[in-house]
């Protein structure tokens, strides 16, 4: 009798049961993980100049569109069944509630930004095309290495149909907010 070869399939973890894991305890606070696509992810540690990064451009935004918007760093988002990606920062419209019901969906983000030392090839590969699916209009990869900013925009399917990378000197309009821009010299590149 011939033998048949048994290929095994990796279970998809859903958002319910990622959450339930966490109400359990079996993940916490201090488990540095995002579910992404249905599967459970490590965060790679960041070090000073990516959380400078990212305090900076917060503070920049909120300054800049506080009335406008709610700034959510390194919050989860509620992207599909199977993805819970905590974005670096997340330009949300603003809500009374502060997203306090739920987990802000793809309709409550102006933009997504991902600050990349270390992680370049996971948010580029990984999570860009996870934001296309989910049409989030607009995403922010800065590269700290590069110093650049590369701003992907029209998501279709899993991909963006737009990319124009920007560097110190260019200036990056916010389609978010009409004809707004802000330097890449103002991010702390």
């Amino acid at each position: 009798m011939p033998t048949v070869a048994i290929q095994p399939k990796l279970a998809r973890l859903s958002r319910a049961r990622y959450d339930a894991m966490i109400e359990a305890g079996i993940l916490t606070e201090n488990d540095a993980v995002e579910l992404l696509d249905g599967q459970i992810y490590e965060a790679i540690p960041k070090g000073p100049k990516h959380n400078a990064l990212i305090l900076r451009l917060a503070k920049l935004l909120e300054r800049r569109f506080g009335e406008r918007c709610l700034v959510g760093c390194q919050n989860s988002i509620a992207l599909h069944e199977y993805s819970e990606p905590e974005p670096d920062l997340a330009v949300l419209r603003p809500r009374e509630d502060f997203n306090e019901g739920a987990l802000p969906e793809p309709k409550d983000v102006l933009f997504i930004i991902e600050v990349s030392d270390s992680t370049l090839a996971y948010d580029r590969d990984l999570k860009v095309p996870l934001y296309a699916a989910a049409d989030i209009a607009e995403v922010w990869l800065m590269d700290v290495q590069a110093a650049t900013v590369t701003v992907y925009r029209q998501p279709k399917g899993n991909a963006y149909h737009s990319e124009q990378v920007y560097r110190p000197g260019d200036t990056i309009p916010l389609s978010a907010f009409g004809d707004e821009s802000v330097a890449v010299a103002d991010l702390g590149l």
